[in-house]
């Protein structure tokens, strides 16, 4: 099981609400450190961002796999 933490941070030189962002880190079972950056509100659950990013990593995973299998990963 991955452990995960989160942290509002600002990307504007403003720490104002436009500017806020979820920093959601992820500490999956092979010690790897994943992180994503959303603009979800700052009411969010950490349920759903959980359970949102949970969904975003074979999405990717499927993007790379199809990439590579068309021969589009190589320069």
């Amino acid at each position: 099981m991955a452990a995960f933490a989160r942290l509002r941070v600002y990307v504007g030189a403003q720490p104002i609400p436009e500017n806020g962002r979820w920093l959601l880190v992820r500490n999956d079972t092979s010690a790897k450190i994943k992180y994503a950056l959303s603009n979800a509100p700052a009411q969010t659950s950490m349920l759903e961002l959980v359970r949102v990013s949970g969904a975003r990593w074979p999405i990717e995973r499927c993007f790379q796999e199809d990439k590579s299998e068309l021969g589009l990963d190589h320069q």
